[in-house]
């Protein structure tokens, strides 16, 4: 229960930011381009009026692209984060034919639905974050006799970990925890004194000039290649906080308590995410779990796009 949670929490924090792909903001194409084509294989497959389950959906990507497609499909988006229908998708639920179901924070290992219910089952970079010798059976009881299943894993040599692990070696938390106590102080002097006493105040001003060290080390280099991209976002957001000063206290407090938040949650994302990841081994395994259970994996191969390695796809059926 305790990882349940701890996933549950940082998870949710990132698709309550708005994101609506596992990628954020750093992978331009998100679901397009190889992910998109893989995608449009899968509902080439599928009849009018079957079900779909996503596992993993997050803010409901998939959603949004089957509701553009304008096939109706049954669709069922699970994840272990606390979801919702993201704003394009939900403009565009007029026109669907069978209303969304959302099982927002449900964990795989657990499907509340009959068996025997499932068509198809997809996820994209989300099974492989669940416990696979209880979700793996779990699908199987879901699933129809003849139902597919349609999967990309994370692969260990891949682009995306790569990312992820650059993401986590950047990230002092020395100088993040550094920043955050600084701009307490200053939040601290200005909400006891006023505005007017922070330049006067010993302690703020020493808390300034920590801060604008560790901008001047982080934000000075510029340069792609040998900048750290993680320190420099987090030290970019940090002097958002000298735009609001004039705000309310309240809302100074949130922006600092959100910021601390918002990036051990990033660490603890990308951790998870080189965490899952499957080298050859670990795809091995995957795919012994599969004869176990009595599904029959029809294809696992590795996928690329213009950046290069990209996934495990996997394909089976019942």
């Amino acid at each position: 229960m305790g990882l349940f949670l701890t996933m549950k929490n940082h998870w949710s924090d990132f698709w309550r930011s708005g994101h609506t792909t596992t990628f954020g903001a750093y992978y331009e194409k998100g679901y397009e381009g190889s992910i998109g084509e893989w995608w449009q294989r899968v509902l080439s497959g599928m009849e009018e009026g079957q079900t779909l389950l996503d596992v993993g959906c997050g803010n409901t990507a998939l959603l949004t692209n089957l509701l553009q497609d304008g096939k109706a499909l049954k669709y069922i988006g699970l994840d272990v984060a606390d979801i919702q229908i993201n704003s394009i998708a939900q403009d565009l639920l007029w026109q669907a034919v069978y209303p969304p179901e959302i099982l927002s924070g449900t964990a795989a290992e657990e499907i509340p639905l009959a068996s025997a219910q499932v068509d198809q089952v997809v996820s994209i970079f989300g099974l492989e974050y669940s416990d696979l010798s209880r979700s793996v059976p779990e699908l199987f009881r879901i699933l129809k006799a003849g139902g597919g299943i349609s999967f990309l894993l994370h692969h260990s040599a891949s682009i995306v970990t790569q990312m992820s692990k650059k993401a986590v070696d950047e990230y002092i938390e020395a100088d993040i925890n550094q920043a955050i106590q600084s701009l307490q102080v200053i939040e601290d002097v200005q909400r006891n004194k006023g505005k007017a006493a922070l330049k006067e105040s010993p302690e703020a001003e020493e808390a300034r000039g920590q801060i604008n060290q560790l901008a001047s080390r982080y934000l000075s280099d510029t340069n792609p290649a040998t900048a750290n991209a993680t320190m420099f976002e987090f030290m970019t957001q940090v002097l958002k906080y000298f735009r609001i000063i004039n705000q309310d206290q309240k809302q100074r407090q949130i922006f600092i308590d959100d910021l601390g938040r918002e990036f051990v949650s990033y660490r603890l994302r990308f951790e998870e995410m080189v965490s899952v990841a499957k080298d050859e081994a670990g795809i091995s395994q995957f795919q012994a779990l599969f004869q176990q259970v009595g599904l029959e994996m029809l294809e696992c191969k590795e996928i690329y796009d213009e950046k290069g390695l990209l996934a495990w796809s996997v394909t089976g059926k019942k």
